[in-house]
């Protein structure tokens, strides 16, 4: 495997800055080689133009989400030429290793279904994962979107964490793994973000705060 380290993973931050300032420095603390976030960092209600300056400073990557499209902005919560350009230069995808790709919701295109649900846009449970693992060649995928943690494998398994855990990724198996939501978790009222740690092969979410302070 080739160099890639420990990695920081946040996603969907949706302008919360103190959840983001808290994460990054546990981040910190954990020693991760560096810091990567998986797309919808902005949001029109709260401190977005915070948020990526801050994202800025600390020279986190990352990939695009639907609330970071330019045409997604709110006039009245305007943001600065820098953050603006920042979010612009933003990728739909981005790979770590050929065999590694972040994106915020899904692979697949969508492609609307006769069925009233949209094909290729949330990866909720093994059904979705399948269909990513079918039509996508990677070994593992670090997704966003859903706001919930969880790692599902080709061979059918699903792990949630609605606690902090570490699980194993073993090397015969393909995942689909998500760090959940550091902004607005939908699945416990504690925010979450995850670590990568390439070399070791291990997937590690975090859980801290708790909603009802207004982390």
């Amino acid at each position: 495997m080739s160099k890639v380290g420990k990695i920081g993973i946040i996603a969907d931050i949706h302008g919360f800055l103190r959840n983001l300032e808290s994460g990054i420095r546990m981040l910190e603390k954990e020693g991760v080689d560096r810091i990567l976030h998986l797309g919808d960092v902005a949001d029109e209600l709260h401190s977005g133009e915070e948020v990526i300056k801050l994202l800025m400073q600390k020279n986190i990557q990352g990939v695009k989400g639907g609330h970071d499209d330019i045409e997604a902005i709110d006039p009245m919560h305007p943001l600065s030429d820098a953050s603006l350009d920042y979010l612009s230069s933003l990728p739909k995808e981005m790979h770590l290793t050929p065999e590694v790709m972040l994106v915020h919701d899904n692979p697949i295109e969508p492609l609307l279904s006769r069925k009233p649900f949209v094909i290729g846009s949330y990866i909720r449970n093994i059904k979705d994962a399948e269909r990513v693992f079918e039509k996508c060649k990677e070994r593992i995928f670090l997704v966003g979107h859903t706001h919930e943690p969880f790692a599902f494998s080709n061979k059918g398994d699903e792990i949630t964490f609605k606690c902090s855990k570490i699980i194993e990724l073993d090397p015969s198996k393909r995942y689909i793994l998500n760090p959940g939501s550091i902004g607005t978790p939908r699945d416990s009222d504690y925010f979450s973000f995850g670590i990568y740690d390439h070399e070791n092969q291990l997937f590690k979410v975090l859980r801290f705060g708790y909603k009802k302070d207004k982390v």
